[in-house]
């Protein structure tokens, strides 16, 4: 390693400490901070799709009391949707390209209990749900989002919880074509499942590699 890589390390292992210690002394980490700005709490669910196996989260805007009464620690959806996989496919996204040097998962551990603040398989919001009077019941708009290169579905979560509080129903699709630092898929009419981890040894714009 050359000096800058030692400095880079000194600096990751300071951050690395400083989140350790945080977490330590407020506890659970979760988005529960953040404010959202719309007038909506969120909800979130993970779908499969049929026709190519791949997974899907959903955000969809919640009543405020609803949410508030309903999550828990057992229902406040993890960020990490894989466990553990998902932490090693986040690791190896740190790896210099085209290389496999990538630090131990254990580094990473602590975001395992991360949560995004959302009520797992929560109630939609009445105002979409229920008809108010002679009003109509309201139409969720739908909107898709997209990863970024070696990301994840949940990367973003923060801004598709941000829409989904304005009435958006927000889709964010685990991409299967080696742009995901983790992702799977199920055989259609199996219950065999693939994975596939990130890796920056081949050509992203490869086109066989997409499927």
């Amino acid at each position: 390693m050359d000096t800058f890589s030692y400095i880079a390390l000194a600096i990751y292992c300071v951050f690395l400490l400083t989140a350790i210690i945080l977490t330590l002394i407020w506890g659970e980490a979760n988005f529960d901070r953040v404010k959202l700005s719309g007038p909506f709490q969120v909800g979130h669910q993970d779908y499969m799709c049929k026709k190519q196996g791949i997974f899907v989260s959903v955000w969809y805007p919640m009543d405020k009391e609803e949410h508030y009464n309903t999550l828990t620690s057992k229902t406040n959806s993890y960020w990490f949707r894989y466990g553990y996989k998902s932490r090693l496919g986040l690791t190896k996204a740190t790896s210099s390209w085209g290389t496999e040097d990538h630090p131990s998962p254990w580094f990473y551990k602590y975001l395992d209990d991360v949560r995004m603040n959302t009520v797992q398989n929560g109630k939609l919001s009445t105002f979409f749900s229920e008809a108010s009077g002679d009003e109509p019941i309201k139409k969720l708009t739908p909107m898709i989002y997209c990863h970024g290169l070696a990301c994840m579905r949940t990367a973003q979560s923060i801004s598709c919880k941000d829409f989904a509080s304005h009435g958006f129903l927000v889709f964010s699709i685990d991409h299967f074509d080696g742009t995901a630092n983790y992702t799977r898929k199920q055989i259609l009419g199996t219950e065999t499942v693939e994975e596939k981890y990130w890796t920056s040894m081949h050509d992203v714009k490869d086109k066989d590699l997409r499927i």
